[in-house]
């Protein structure tokens, strides 16, 4: 049930273009704390990503985020550089 709650509010978000790594996070069913788990990456770096801190993450980073949501690299760095635009 959780996971379908996460997905529909990705795709909520993702419609209206808010928060463009969030709605990919949680249309690929995870929660923030999961994606840290899953990627090995300390949560207030999740954070910063999510909220456009980080426009120009490392190689090695987009691929951590892309394995995890299983998604391609470019669009997680897609996310990411909308993010960074709002």
């Amino acid at each position: 049930m959780q996971v379908q709650a996460l997905q529909d509010l990705g795709e909520a978000l993702d419609a209206h273009g808010l928060a463009p790594l969030v709605a990919l996070r949680m249309r690929s069913g995870l929660t923030q704390k999961a994606l840290c788990e899953a990627t090995r990456l300390p949560q207030p770096h999740i954070s910063r990503l999510e909220n456009g801190k980080v426009p120009n993450p490392d190689g090695a980073t987009l691929q951590r985020l892309a394995v995890a949501m299983g998604v391609s690299m470019d669009e997680v760095m897609t996310a990411i550089q909308q993010g960074a635009k709002v």
